[in-house]
């Protein structure tokens, strides 16, 4: 939309959950989370128009949540989720279903070779990173 509010436009198509978009560095593109197969949810990229939406990575067993890019727009950090015991959506909550769920929550990057690179261990928890600069 225009930063007066005028001229919504819809960017995803299907009738699903999409959450958590994040802007490329340089804006040419948004990477999302959104509904896939067997109710996971699985990491996209569209450009920034809505345009060749595509997916980037699934899993069977895991939930893509909370992408970001790195500064340099190289890679793309996520948290995947594994959920743990019964799993309770409440009807007409607001929040992204990845923020309801339970479970354990690992942080990884997808380079851009679509390889992915686990940067926390089960030992910790993480739920939601992303880079910044470190001031000096």
């Amino acid at each position: 939309m225009n930063s007066d509010g005028s001229g919504v436009t819809r960017l995803t198509k299907g009738n699903g959950e999409a959450s958590n978009p994040a802007w490329a560095p340089d804006g040419a593109a948004i990477v999302y989370s959104a509904a896939s197969e067997g109710d996971r949810r699985a990491l996209f990229l569209m450009g920034k128009d809505g345009s060749d939406p595509r997916r980037l990575a699934f899993s069977k067993h895991q939930d893509f949540c909370f992408p970001g890019w790195s500064i340099d727009g190289s890679l793309i950090l996520f948290t995947a989720l594994n959920r743990v015991g019964p799993q309770g959506i409440v009807v007409g909550e607001e929040r992204p279903r990845c923020e309801q769920w339970t479970g354990e929550y690992q942080i990884f990057t997808l380079d851009g070779e679509g390889k992915t690179h686990r940067l926390t261990d089960s030992k910790l928890a993480a739920m939601r990173a992303s880079y910044g600069r470190v001031a000096p």
